[in-house]
């Protein structure tokens, strides 16, 4: 929202790809139009005709100055023509900006988009702070997911640790509970649907299958 007022934009609103993979869902954003979409825009689809699907698929900012004069502009006041909190909606947006977003594999991931209420309102000193906006809010996303990727493997090398100690712990008490236990933890850890636990034994030279879960 700091980021949308700082444009002097009217209201705004963020749109990432869906966990699904199926599309753009709106995860955020401010103003009567995002009130608006989550009614009755939640979720696009790529092939959208809208700037913004246009945005993500092209991975360049759009800007359009004159809603009252665009084609796409008209289209979608014919689509909710029978809604008339989105027709509302829409007919206020007379300027409209479309950044797409990169995640940490450097592929679009979603867009941030900023609207006004005043015709030709985004001038050539918007688009390249826009495009700042877009590296900026890339940066960002990649920084963060690489962080909680850090934190996961930690946890997960602890995990494996604790988990390690409690097998072997088990094993030299010979106490079936307690390898049943910690394979299920294992188990549930990795979202894995079967997990066993194989230890050598030295007497027959073999793996043998002590554990399992699932």
């Amino acid at each position: 929202e700091a980021a949308i007022a700082a444009f002097g934009a009217r209201e705004g609103f963020i749109r990432e790809v869906a966990a699904s993979g199926s599309g753009l869902i709106l995860k955020a954003g401010f103003g009567p139009y995002f009130q608006a979409s989550k009614t009755h825009r939640l979720k696009i689809d790529f092939g959208d005709r809208s700037y913004t699907a246009k945005a993500f698929r092209e991975q360049r900012v759009i800007v359009v100055n004159s809603g009252k004069q665009d084609r796409i502009h008209e289209l979608m006041e014919t689509k909710y023509r029978d809604e008339p909190e989105m027709l509302d909606a829409i007919r206020r947006n007379l300027a409209f900006a479309s950044i797409p977003f990169c995640g940490a594999r450097r592929n679009v991931i979603g867009t941030i988009n900023l609207t006004s209420n005043e015709e030709w309102f985004f001038n050539q000193s918007h688009v390249n702070s826009l495009e700042d906006l877009g590296r900026r809010l890339s940066f960002l996303v990649e920084h963060l997911e690489q962080k909680e990727k850090r934190e996961e493997s930690q946890k997960r090398a602890e995990f494996l640790y604790a988990i390690s100690s409690q097998v072997n712990r088990a094993s030299t008490l010979n106490s079936h509970k307690a390898l049943a236990d910690a394979v299920s933890r294992f188990r549930s850890a990795f979202n894995a649907e079967k997990a066993s636990l194989f230890i050598w034994d030295s007497e027959i030279e073999a793996l043998v299958l002590r554990a399992q879960s699932g």
